[in-house]
């Protein structure tokens, strides 16, 4: 018999919800809001990034298209200043879509941490699997 999942329950200031259940929430620890380069961010980079962490619902590499930017209050034109914030700080990586009008694809990095890994799978498209070395993105088939 399969247990019943209970929805996540958090303390009642941190919950906008008066039965204080969420479909989602983030846990971020102390040392990052005490980092140097986080907080050499603009205050709403901080926003945006915790926004990305809370839509990427726990994973690394996620969508997140600036009409989610718009449902957390961000305009459309932050938006993009912020996002360029993050990535020259390290925090995120970018895949654009632009030129072949898909999504698109961020991925969280440890750049700022001084963590640089060689390459790290970005997303999966079809048989397709974009991998990210440095700022470069390089498509590898059968991965």
């Amino acid at each position: 018999m399969s247990r019943r999942r209970k929805k996540a329950q958090i303390v009642g200031w941190l919950s906008a919800d008066p039965d204080n259940n969420e479909t989602s929430f983030i846990q971020a620890g102390s040392s990052l809001y005490h980092s140097k380069a986080y907080q050499s961010l603009p205050d709403g980079a901080k926003n945006l990034y915790l926004c990305m962490a809370t839509e990427s619902k726990g994973h690394r590499t996620f969508c997140f298209p600036a009409s989610t930017a718009k449902k957390y209050g961000i305009a459309a034109r932050s938006f993009w200043n912020y996002v360029r914030a993050l990535e020259n700080a390290g925090f995120i990586l970018r895949y654009s879509g632009r030129t072949t009008r898909e999504k698109n694809i961020y991925h969280f990095s440890f750049a700022w941490k001084g963590i640089l890994p060689a390459t790290f799978p970005i997303a999966k498209a079809g048989m397709a699997t974009y991998r990210i070395s440095g700022q470069d993105l390089h498509i590898i088939e059968g991965l």
